[in-house]
């Protein structure tokens, strides 16, 4: 085999496989786990200190919440489009200081 061949070779293989992990490492959609209070505790702190949130448990109504949580959804949170209702239900009705967030 020629040594032009032999690069061609290398080539193609390398291109397949780093195709392959490319599309391997795309992100899946969440699945609805049901638990807003682990799923704002898992997704929201991420990148807000959970005082940030606290400071907020009170404060805004569902109409708030919810264009919060689509805001952070669209900025990249790992929140299921089937969790949004539960997790904004979540955070309109836990009563400010609430341990759960809180900590």
């Amino acid at each position: 085999m020629s040594k032009t061949l032999k690069d061609l070779s290398v080539i193609a293989v390398t291109f397949f496989l780093l195709i392959s992990l490319l599309s391997s490492c795309e992100k899946t959609q969440a699945q609805p786990t049901g638990d807003p209070a682990g799923i704002v505790k898992k997704n929201c702190t991420v990148c807000h200190n959970p005082q940030r949130i606290c400071d907020s448990l009170g404060k805004k109504d569902r109409k708030e919440w919810d264009k919060t949580v689509k805001r952070m959804v669209d900025h990249g949170a790992d929140i299921s489009k089937q969790d949004i209702p539960s997790v904004v239900d979540y955070l309109t009705n836990i009563k400010p200081g609430s341990p759960t967030v809180c900590r």
